[in-house]
């Protein structure tokens, strides 16, 4: 939260572009953190890396702190809920502990439809 906190006065007194620079960057990071545990994932049994729940755990703060935008988390969270594997609902549980409260004042049907979508894909993954 240090790190978000700090980020949200670089950005409040440079601009747009460092805040759009820097979550770029968070994201492209994410994604090469998330194909490299699912290429890791069936080839070794070491515990995998928490690069990409660190770089959520951030993010979620930089929402926080308006940063981020309520879009970006929500298409996010679907995307852990597309695949919905053990890290994925890790990172989803991560978000929303972290700013859950804040989604469901901006968003509350959003949110609504992921809750919806998480019982979908409970419900499916549940059947024999």
């Amino acid at each position: 939260m240090t790190y978000s906190a700090l980020i949200s006065c670089i950005f409040n007194l440079t601009g747009i572009e460092f805040g759009a620079h820097f979550t770029q960057t968070a994201i492209e990071l994410y994604i090469k953190s998330m194909n490299e545990l699912k290429a890791s994932a069936a080839s070794t049994k070491e515990l995998p890396s928490k690069q990409a729940t660190n770089l959520m755990t951030l993010l979620s703060h930089l929402y926080n702190f308006s940063v981020v935008g309520a879009p970006l988390v929500y298409d996010l969270v679907r995307g852990c809920l597309a695949r919905m594997q053990e890290i994925d609902v890790e990172i989803v549980l991560k978000i929303l502990r972290t700013c859950g409260s804040q989604m469901r004042g901006d968003d509350p049907r959003a949110l609504k439809d992921i809750v919806a979508l998480v019982h979908e894909k409970s419900v499916l993954n549940n059947d024999p």
